[in-house]
């Protein structure tokens, strides 16, 4: 969900030559999703090897795999229709519980990458 205004950021991205302006683009492109990612009704908790694939209304496909379950990791890969721009990664999710805390963190590579070679990991 959180990843809804990735397409239209990266056509941006693309678009644009200036580097500082792309690193704008892509700081916005992620803040932009935080929102969908807060208010989740339910969570994506898969089984192992459980996928989720989608295709975004510009044709950008996207998929999503539980490549482990203890610790759980996701993967996945998103990309356009016309292979100009690909965000690839992978997630380890961990939590923490105490008597009045609660801390839960992601760990993993993420990887966006562009026809013209720009890249941001």
């Amino acid at each position: 969900r959180g990843w809804v205004t990735m397409p239209s950021y990266c056509k941006a991205i693309l678009d644009t030559k200036c580097e500082i302006e792309r690193m704008k683009l892509v700081v916005a492109m992620v803040v932009s999703g935080l929102h969908k990612n807060l208010n989740c009704k339910k969570p994506f908790n898969p089984v192992l090897g459980e996928t989720y694939e989608a295709t975004f209304e510009d044709g950008s496909h996207i998929h999503v795999e539980q490549t482990s379950h203890h610790p759980p990791v996701s993967s996945w890969e998103v990309h356009s229709h016309d292979n100009t721009w690909k965000f690839t990664g992978t997630a380890k999710w961990s939590g923490y519980f105490a008597c009045n805390a609660v801390k839960g963190g992601q760990q993993g590579v993420n990887c966006l990458e562009f026809s013209d070679g720009y890249r941001v990991e």
